[in-house]
């Protein structure tokens, strides 16, 4: 439940961006995709919040540098579509920054 309207929130600009901004907030919602931790909440509404939060270049920066973006990844091979859409969302962001890199030089 808790998860579902963590969902809801950050699906506002205003609120996703607070959420970002504060480091601890995003670290307890990545660990808890942490595999180690067993069944950790409904893992459909952690990944919609992740997508969520990518719209914004900190965000994705955040997720990315995490250490718990190799769980992700990790789901993602285990055939989890959620994980899979999130990690294509990431790297797709990455390429376009460095293709952007490119052109403005």
């Amino acid at each position: 439940m808790a998860a579902e309207a963590l969902s809801n929130m950050v699906s506002i600009p205003k609120n996703r961006k607070r959420f970002v901004q504060d480091d601890r907030s995003m670290g307890l919602l990545l660990q808890r995709l942490d595999p180690k931790q067993g069944n950790s909440g409904n893992k459909k509404f952690l990944f919609s919040i992740l997508m969520s939060l990518t719209s914004s270049s900190s965000g994705r920066r955040k997720i990315a540098h995490s250490g718990y973006l190799k769980n992700i990844e990790e789901l993602a091979e285990a055939e989890v579509s959620d994980a899979k859409r999130l990690v294509k969302k990431l790297s797709t962001n990455r390429f376009r920054s460095m293709l952007s890199g490119i052109w403005h030089s």
